[in-house]
């Protein structure tokens, strides 16, 4: 099941217009339940926050943890079509754990990072930049112009959810799904 919010909205203003749908009685298509989000998330409501670290991210409606670890390993696609492979970044966590919005701010921040000269060197390297993240890559170096990573996603903006992507259970590592 996924989430219907696009990379380039706000996860903020996302989280916003969902619970305005639930209040008005509309219902929205993201899942009633926030743990279908994130496969293997944890089945924990959130206990009181902690006194030695409090979650910045904690808002408002947002405070169903989702995922209770010390880090959290993203694997990245880089490309519309897979051709430039995958990248990972790792976060730390809270400590009383992560929340939905938490990630989805993770997200938005990955992609819309500006890529430094030779980030986008390294991808031209790599060859097979046919399609539009290819055209979108070469026009940026060419023209000396900062180019965000959501550029090369072509219409896989739409946010999907995450799935874990290594069996060992003390590993937190999951890929982020995209699609159109």
């Amino acid at each position: 099941m996924g989430v219907s919010w696009s990379l380039l909205e706000d996860p903020a203003t996302c989280w916003e217009v969902r619970q305005e749908l639930e209040e008005a009685g509309e219902g929205s298509s993201a899942p009633a339940d926030l743990r279908d989000w994130v496969e293997d998330s944890q089945d924990e409501e959130t206990g009181p926050p902690s006194p030695h670290q409090p979650d910045p991210t904690q808002e408002q409606g947002d405070a169903q943890v989702l995922l209770r670890c010390p880090s959290l390993t993203l694997v990245f696609p880089r490309d519309n079509t897979g051709t430039l492979a995958h990248t990972c970044q790792t976060h730390d966590l809270p400590e009383g754990g992560t929340s939905a919005l938490h990630l989805l701010r993770l997200v938005h921040a990955f992609y819309h990072a500006t890529m430094d000269r030779e980030e986008g060197m390294a991808l031209m390297q790599q060859g097979g930049l046919a399609g539009a993240a290819g055209q979108a890559l070469r026009r940026a170096f060419l023209d000396d112009v900062p180019i965000t990573r959501a550029h090369l996603l072509g219409p896989r903006l739409r946010f999907e959810g995450l799935s874990r992507a290594t069996r060992d259970p003390a590993a937190a590592v999951y890929e982020v799904w995209l699609g159109c």
